[in-house]
């Protein structure tokens, strides 16, 4: 009764780089939610300095071309419109990597509020 439909929560902007790929707002909101649940602590993806020097760079690297070859199938599929994997993967790449830097920065912030709750909560 008092849920929100799915439509509602889909209405969001799409950012420029994702219509630039003439992908859906559906297929947007689906690509969020995945790599919500994907960049935990412990993850290239999760640290601040992640390009800061070589082998963290490195390690990002791989860790973005091991997701692509999850999300590429998932979200970019042949019959569809717009881009397609793997052929059109330096796009792909470029596309998932802005994603995943413009949330990671939220997703830090919210696991940092949680860090600073239970620590104040522990004090009381």
């Amino acid at each position: 009764m008092g849920k929100t439909s799915l439509g509602v929560t889909r209405r969001d902007k799409i950012p420029k780089h994702i219509t630039e790929i003439s992908m859906t707002s559906d297929k947007c909101y689906e690509l969020k939610v995945y790599i919500k649940s994907i960049v935990v602590p412990g993850t290239p993806a999760f640290d601040c300095r992640r390009l800061g020097d070589r082998t963290k760079k490195r390690n990002y690297q791989l860790w973005l071309h091991n997701t692509l070859k999850e999300i590429g199938p998932r979200f970019f599929p042949s019959n569809g419109r717009g881009l397609v994997w793997p052929k059109d993967y330096d796009k792909i790449y470029k596309t998932v990597h802005q994603v995943v830097r413009v949330l990671s920065i939220g997703i830090r912030r919210g696991y940092r509020k949680k860090e600073l709750r239970v620590v104040q909560g522990e004090r009381w």
